[in-house]
């Protein structure tokens, strides 16, 4: 299970509003329960594009790119968990553990979006689902990230185009 963002808040212990940023102030409501965080949201947001590589062993080193736009920081309080990346913020910028993996690895979170925009990480995960259902690795994904991100985006279109009546969502606007 992948929690990114507010998924990632929903998949702690709790989430507080001290100060009403999305709910009333002082407003608390308790997580899933899945990883061991407790969310406090800010009044800050926090936005910035970032760049690190994966600290869960089977995806280890593994580069990541992508940004962070999150009210709230969420912070550990139990055992049993450990940081899913290890991020540079900005150029020459300190490394920064982010997000948590629960500790059999099967739960993570991060407030990183655009986790899956590298090739290389992309295919690593989708590899690590297939192998935990027996199924052989890929070894011909689809790269986005050298510039076939709009070839891809091309191809979409053209499928669309090709399958979807434009009478038909016409039709459909004018019901609206």
């Amino acid at each position: 299970m992948l929690g990114i963002c507010g998924g990632m808040q929903m998949l702690g212990m709790r989430v507080e509003d001290p100060d009403g940023v999305e709910s009333p102030p002082g407003s608390a409501v308790d997580g899933l329960g899945l990883l061991p965080l407790r969310t406090c949201m800010a009044r800050r947001k926090i936005t910035r594009q970032v760049r690190g590589s994966c600290l869960e062993p089977s995806l280890r080193g593994l580069e990541v790119t992508g940004y962070e736009v999150h009210v709230g920081d969420s912070e550990p309080v139990a055992e049993g968990w450990a940081p899913l990346l290890q991020l540079a913020p900005h150029p020459g910028g300190e490394e920064l553990p982010e997000g948590a993996s629960s500790a059999g690895g099967r739960i993570w979170g991060t407030y990183l979006h655009g986790l899956f925009d590298e090739d290389g990480f992309r295919h690593g995960f989708i590899n690590l689902l297939r192998a935990e259902r027996g199924l052989p690795p890929l070894t011909d994904g689809r790269a986005f990230s050298a510039g076939g991100f709009m070839a891809e985006i091309d191809r979409w279109t053209q499928h669309v185009t090709a399958h979807l009546s434009a009478a038909f969502l016409e039709q459909l606007t004018r019901q609206a």
